[in-house]
């Protein structure tokens, strides 16, 4: 939603609008999601009012960073999991590797090699 504007200097030349290229929202725009920032004069021009968006930012940012902390939480204790799962399958490969080459020493010993 966010852009690189002009605006129309030669159109409205009693706002005072700088010439220079812009970076901003577009208040019809954002009207339609979030009508608590746009303001209008009394001659019916909108703009955003700015500092009415910080506090909705602010709270927008707060849910991101919880999403954000829930996902990598799930994600490292599926890791935790999974590591700890294949531990056990390490472990029980180790003890049936060690019963293995008893039974193998134990032919070996029969054999007089």
């Amino acid at each position: 939603m966010q852009r690189n504007y002009y605006f129309k200097t030669e159109e409205y030349p009693t706002k005072n609008f700088p010439g220079t290229k812009q970076l901003g929202w577009i208040a019809d725009e954002v009207e339609d999601i979030v009508p608590e920032i746009v303001v209008e004069d009394e001659e019916g021009y909108k703009h955003i009012a700015y500092s009415h968006a910080t506090p909705l930012l602010a709270e927008a940012i707060k849910e991101l960073r919880t999403e954000l902390m829930d996902m990598f939480t799930e994600k490292i204790d599926n890791l935790v999991t999974q590591l700890n799962d294949m531990i056990d399958q390490n472990h029980k490969l180790q003890l049936r590797n060690t019963e293995l080459l008893e039974i193998i020493s134990e032919k070996l010993k029969g054999l007089d090699i």
